[in-house]
């Protein structure tokens, strides 16, 4: 069996294929799918679901597609799913870390979650099922640590006492947000699947 991840990453491909092993998992540049897709949801949810069905419709293929990002409470939940580009189009983990920490200079609630939302259509058996990871933090206040990308720096993890870039990325990634959802969609295919293959 084959499954297609909505990614021209291939960092993300190997870190999906290593849980998702039982499969056999492509990017966007294996299937030579280039198209944009403009991402019009308001929840994570939906941008996810929009990518995968709309991937899925056009290649009539399993497809799993995620959207996640920053949610900080003081911020009533900004960055949210404009984290990518909250700073702007292009903007590098400094100008992003910079600009949520200038927002927050005054505030004592500094509690946040990555959330990441994994969609997985299948247009032959009419399967459209999202799953959500989440990790909660806080937002200290600068910059610590050389790994990772995005918020990783001020993203604070009580548990490891240290933040996301402070982490190895096999560290990381056994914690992520993305794992965490992963892990989901890994238990329903080997439920709702493997029996298939048998």
């Amino acid at each position: 069996m084959e499954i297609v991840l909505a990614s021209h990453n291939a960092h993300k491909v190997r870190e999906v294929a290593a849980i998702l092993n039982f499969w056999k998992v492509l990017s966007l540049k294996d299937i030579g799918y280039s198209a944009e897709i403009e991402e019009t949801g308001k929840t994570f949810a939906q941008n996810a679901l929009l990518k995968a069905g709309t991937i899925a419709g056009a290649i009539n293929k399993i497809v799993l597609a995620d959207d996640s990002g920053l949610e900080i409470k003081c911020l009533h939940g900004a960055p949210g799913i404009y984290s990518a580009r909250y700073a702007g189009v292009g903007a590098t983990k400094e100008m992003l870390c910079n600009k949520v920490l200038k927002e927050m200079e005054q505030a004592t609630d500094r509690s946040a979650q990555f959330h990441c939302v994994m969609a997985l259509v299948d247009p032959l058996k009419n399967i459209s099922k999202t799953f959500e990871g989440i990790v909660k933090g806080q937002i200290i206040h600068e910059m610590k640590g050389q790994n990772g990308f995005g918020y990783d720096p001020i993203f604070f993890v009580p548990s490891k006492n240290k933040t996301m870039a402070e982490m190895s990325e096999q560290e990381k990634n056994l914690l992520s947000h993305r794992f965490r959802a992963l892990e989901q969609v890994k238990i329903y295919i080997q439920e709702h699947y493997l029996g298939d293959d048998k």
